[in-house]
């Protein structure tokens, strides 16, 4: 839980996995840039959403885990 005593729920992988997509698809938002090029997620991209029967979150994409740029 982070400090807002929100659920954080992170979406980490290589680059290219799909992770931006996913959070799109989860929150049915394009809140992700989604392209072919790699590394085009630099900056962590969070987003707040309620998950009906269950509990407020916040997703968290992230750059690829095998990014290599500055």
């Amino acid at each position: 839980m982070g400090k807002d005593n929100k659920l954080h729920i992170i979406l980490l992988g290589r680059r290219n996995s799909g992770k931006s997509s996913l959070i799109n698809a989860l929150t049915g938002q394009n809140i992700a840039i989604v392209s072919d090029v790699a590394g085009t997620t630099t900056d962590l991209v969070k987003r707040s959403y309620e998950i009906p029967d269950f509990a407020s979150v916040i997703f968290i994409d992230t750059a690829g885990i095998d990014d290599t740029g500055p």
